[in-house]
């Protein structure tokens, strides 16, 4: 019986310790798998703050509010910066080590890459990163650093290693936590909204232009009226810059000539000449040719033209006075000298009435174009949307976006964008 007794009890016992050992190896295995699930809990944060929240920021660096368009800002990649701890629900401590209190590795690489190009070597080049963050896991070793460099030294993994690797690969990563990712789809919305903004801001312009255009043409043909042709265009109100009949002067407009009015318009002085765009030997916007040794043809005048009762409407002197005078009453600036604003884009640098606005108010704004500053995601940075104009070629006005990087997380823009008023893009 006494045997049967002991044999019982250590029987019994056995079932205990058995017991225990099951569930404390039960309690472990649970531990490290909720620890995995919080370490890829805080990478997946660290992802959406490198790659949404960094982007929807503005960034106070003494000189003013801007934009964050690039991860140059070292802050933003570094574990135990203050822009992670910031937007994750995680401490400085606990992006920086484990729940095993390993130390957690995040690794970059970057390279600029081409998202747009365009003739004449224009292009814009993003910075694109590829970050890679780890963790030893439950058994505190890098296996992915020990199996590629057979060290456990991980910051010896190489550009390819972080891009390449297969990190769902056992046989390589072992139980480490990994995750991988980079910020090509943050970048490239960055630039489609540049786009956007470009778009709308050509758009804007040809429609400015045109408004222009459809409200100065009806003064031209009043100034070209013939009171001796019955009130119907001069035959001449564009002269040909050919003799074709051999009498010394340039032809009028023949249907049969094939005419072209803008083929040389802005270098051919004699090219659509009416009373508008005559050359104005006062203005010191005008090109000088070498060919005649006088100011050559700007096209439009670069300030509106001033009338001066030089149309004739009427074949009586006295109705012809008063009808001018109601129209200088209808198309005066208000004050200032009668002018009629011509069709350009000097809006941009000039006033209503032909002068040089301040620095601080030239601008795109002018044509049209409002909020550009909230739209434009470049906005107090290198890149954001300008302009380029010239005097003597008032029909344009070519948007710029530009920066020359410093380092690799910079962007690098070429982009210029010639609005034509007469000839479209």
């Amino acid at each position: 019986m006494q045997p049967v007794f002991f044999i019982a009890l250590f029987s019994l016992i056995f079932l205990m310790f058995s017991s225990m050992t099951a569930g404390l190896s039960k309690n472990i295995m649970q531990n490290n798998i909720e620890r995995i699930e919080e370490t890829k809990e805080r990478f997946a944060q660290i992802e959406l703050a490198l790659n949404v929240i960094a982007f929807k920021q503005k960034n106070n660096d003494g000189l003013g509010t801007k934009s964050v368009v690039d991860l140059s800002n070292s802050d933003y990649r570094d574990l135990g910066g203050s822009f992670l701890s910031a937007h994750t629900n995680f401490t400085k401590h606990e992006l920086e080590n484990d729940p095993w209190n390993k130390k957690v590795h995040l690794l970059e690489t970057t390279s600029r890459e081409a998202i747009w190009g365009a003739k004449n070597g224009q292009i814009a080049e993003a910075p694109i990163t590829t970050f890679m963050l780890i963790s030893a896991g439950p058994n505190n070793i890098y296996d992915i650093s020990q199996n590629l460099k057979g060290n456990q030294n991980v910051s010896t993994l190489a550009a390819t290693d972080i891009k390449n690797t297969d990190i769902t690969d056992e046989s390589i990563v072992g139980d480490d936590v990994i995750i991988r990712f980079n910020n090509y789809d943050a970048m490239l919305d960055i630039w489609l909204k540049a786009e956007e903004l470009d778009n709308t801001v050509k758009n804007v312009a040809l429609d400015y232009y045109k408004s222009r255009l459809d409200a100065f043409s009806p003064l031209i043909q009043l100034a070209q009226r013939d009171i001796d042709r019955n009130g119907l265009l001069s035959d001449d109100i564009f002269s040909l810059t050919i003799d074709t009949d051999g009498d010394g002067t340039p032809d009028a407009i023949d249907p049969s000539d094939n005419y072209d009015a803008f083929a040389n318009f802005g270098t051919s002085t004699s090219t659509f000449t009416n009373e508008w765009n005559k050359d104005d030997t006062a203005n010191a916007n005008d090109i000088y040719d070498v060919l005649t040794g006088q100011n050559g043809h700007t096209g439009f005048r670069a300030k509106p033209k001033k009338y001066a009762n030089e149309f004739r409407l009427s074949s009586d002197s006295s109705e012809s006075a008063q009808l001018n005078q109601e129209f200088i009453d209808k198309y005066k600036v208000s004050g200032s000298a009668s002018e009629f604003l011509f069709p350009s884009f000097d809006a941009v640098e000039k006033t209503a009435t032909g002068g040089s606005l301040p620095t601080g108010d030239r601008g795109l704004q002018n044509l049209g174009i409002t909020n550009m500053g909230s739209i434009d995601p470049f906005e107090g940075v290198d890149g954001s949307i300008s302009y380029s104009y010239d005097y003597d070629k008032p029909n344009k006005v070519i948007l710029v976006r530009r920066v020359t990087p410093s380092n690799q997380y910079e962007w690098k823009i070429n982009k210029k964008l010639e609005i034509d008023g007469l000839g479209g893009i």
